[in-house]
């Protein structure tokens, strides 16, 4: 792939005496586009160690609202309230030029108040942003990209008329959730009771339960092209011990040995597929994409041919993986950055360079990955109780400021290797990871 993309973004956002902006919780979700210029900021809640290492290769070119504040628990954790801050709002106000703004989710209230504050948003509307995303769509989105093949036995009910038949399980989702939220495995007629007494009449999407490998990865539309890279294996807990339930995606195995050449291929051809419709809707820049990858798993071997995919959700925006993914292509010299490339498509810049040769490169196999551990322990907790080591076994470890309670569903440490990966052959969590995570969490319970 040509690097010099990286210096025609530099040399067109300087030219243009641009800023851009990247508004967000988590430093990490804007690392990527750091690399590319000295007209890059981001302004973010969370006070981290990513925060601090940025802060000083790059000092007063990104700012942090709890850093600067000295106020670690009481802001409320939102986009839109770096907007509706003085101390945010004037650390932007202080660059000279037009004002460019990137969120890692758009909302109709952000979209509202970039108008207000005469701020150009490079996102795509929350409108179309939603009917790509929304679970209900997925059939209709999938049809109309010619994808039928990859769409799972699904349809869409009121709660109280699903009924679990057969000892076939059954997913059961609601419109709109992340991370595992709004979506139940049904494994017997308890676990539905339950589901219908808590949910009433909702209407919902009823799935088949597909017994697989979940995989995911990131796609960029351009105009140039669907650019495609980030394919991981999802990280679950089978155990229940540190996710609340098996649905649950607890981080992400960059180790792709258990694919062969064939499956990525198709994986890589469907993504392209996709994109390319979503692009005909006016869509531009990041997609996730999720899938599982089903029986016979033997599937390593060329010789055994692709193994069967199926479409489980799509996400129309960056995914949290994609700072991480960033981060591993700048290691191994893979140019340009995902968030690279999406910001060329919202500056409609010409990408060049061989699509497919980036494409296939991304999907490379690397000892790396990452488990995010998010408090599941029905209270808030303190980091005072949390007694964390810097790095453990080559995974270093993230956090945010000990100052911080950790409210419910809220993260509580990351580890990441950009060496090693972080499951076993089996595809679970390596012992003595899963060891460390397990009594540090027992720790506090």
């Amino acid at each position: 792939m040509n690097k010099t993309l990286v210096l025609n973004i530099d040399t067109f956002i300087k030219q243009n005496n641009y800023h851009v902006f990247y508004l967000c919780n988590d430093p990490e979700r804007g690392l990527g586009l750091n690399f590319i210029s000295d007209n890059f900021h981001i302004v973010c809640i969370d006070h981290t160690d990513v925060f601090e290492k940025l802060d000083l290769e790059y000092p007063g070119q990104h700012f942090c609202l709890e850093k600067f504040t000295k106020n670690y628990n009481s802001i409320y954790r939102s986009t839109n309230e770096l907007l509706n801050n003085s101390d945010s709002m004037d650390f932007i106000d202080s660059f000279d030029g037009e004002k460019y703004i990137q969120v890692f989710k758009v909302s109709p209230q952000i979209e509202n108040r970039c108008k207000d504050l005469n701020l150009r948003l490079l996102n795509n509307s929350a409108k179309l942003s939603q009917y790509f995303e929304d679970k209900f769509n997925l059939t209709d989105v999938l049809t109309n990209a010619n994808l039928d093949d990859f769409i799972p036995n699904t349809y869409l009910t009121d709660i109280s008329q699903v009924s679990y038949e057969n000892s076939k399980h059954i997913v059961v989702q609601l419109n709109r959730g992340h991370t595992g939220d709004g979506t139940w495995i049904i494994k017997s007629n308890h676990d539905l009771e339950e589901i219908k007494e808590k949910l009433f009449h909702a209407e919902v999407k009823v799935t088949e339960f597909l017994e697989g490998i979940p995989v995911n990865a990131n796609g960029i539309v351009t105009r140039n092209g669907t650019y495609v890279g980030g394919l991981n294996r999802q990280i679950q807990d089978n155990t229940n011990k540190i996710a609340p339930h098996p649905g649950v995606t607890l981080g992400n195995s960059y180790d792709l040995s258990f694919l062969n050449s064939e499956t990525k291929s198709n994986i890589i051809s469907l993504i392209q597929k996709l994109g390319d419709f979503m692009s005909t809707k006016g869509y531009k820049g990041f997609f996730g994409i999720d899938l599982m990858i089903l029986p016979p798993m033997n599937i390593l071997n060329d010789n055994e041919g692709a193994g069967l995919i199926k479409i489980i959700e799509i996400n129309a925006r960056q995914t949290a993986n994609v700072g991480f993914f960033n981060e591993l292509q700048f290691r191994n010299n893979i140019s340009p950055t995902l968030s690279e490339l999406n910001l060329a498509s919202f500056f409609n810049i010409n990408t060049s360079g061989d699509v497919d040769n980036y494409n296939n490169i991304n999907f490379s196999n690397f000892e790396a990955g990452q488990i995010i551990i998010r408090n599941y322990l029905g209270r808030s907790i303190n980091y005072s109780d949390l007694k964390l080591d810097k790095e453990f076994d080559k995974f270093k470890i993230h956090k945010r400021n000990d100052n911080h309670i950790i409210k419910e569903e809220q993260e509580i440490f990351r580890m990441q290797s950009f060496s090693e990966n972080p499951l076993n052959e089996n595809g679970d969590i390596r012992n003595n990871l899963f060891d460390y995570i397990a009594n540090k969490l027992e720790l506090i319970n």
